[in-house]
């Protein structure tokens, strides 16, 4: 509800509930997945999580659509954004972006991509950019590869 008290609605902001004092699958899923981001390499996550995109459908409905498009409209802007940071040297820019970034990603299911940008983000956060440039190149690839798969979803 803290959401609503600043004004601002996101639908990823608040709990989802499907009972009084249960966790729905959704919400499961996504807590079981940041559990998972802090561990394994990227490449050992898969690059959409399907349970989350079916719970993401069912809950969402008609606005699945919107959600996803803005997503696939807004990444490569964001990419474009921490690209700057990243050639401008700003630690706190990178972290902002990325920080940002890495829930979109986890929301839509984009677990490979989630795990790049928050190694990104926490590079930033740690002030330290050395190696950023690279691990963006990466998370380059694997946002196109993302970004191919979501695409199919809307089809």
């Amino acid at each position: 509800m803290e959401a609503f008290d600043a004004g601002v609605w996101n639908p990823f902001s608040a709990p989802i509930r499907s009972g009084w004092g249960k966790r729905s699958s959704l919400e499961s899923i996504l807590i079981e997945g940041v559990k998972l981001m802090s561990d394994p390499h990227p490449t050992q996550l898969p690059l959409l999580d399907d349970e989350i995109l079916v719970e993401l459908r069912d809950i969402m409905e008609d606005e699945f659509t919107s959600l996803v498009t803005h997503f696939l409209d807004d990444l490569p802007v964001q990419m474009g954004h921490l690209r700057r940071a990243v050639l401008l040297g700003s630690a706190a820019e990178v972290y902002r972006i990325a920080h940002k970034l890495t829930s979109g990603c986890g929301n839509l299911g984009a677990m490979r991509l989630a795990e790049w940008v928050r190694r990104v983000a926490q590079a930033g956060r740690q002030n330290t950019l050395d190696g950023v440039a690279e691990m963006l190149e990466e998370m380059s690839t694997v946002a196109e590869e993302t970004m191919t798969l979501l695409r199919a979803q809307l089809n």
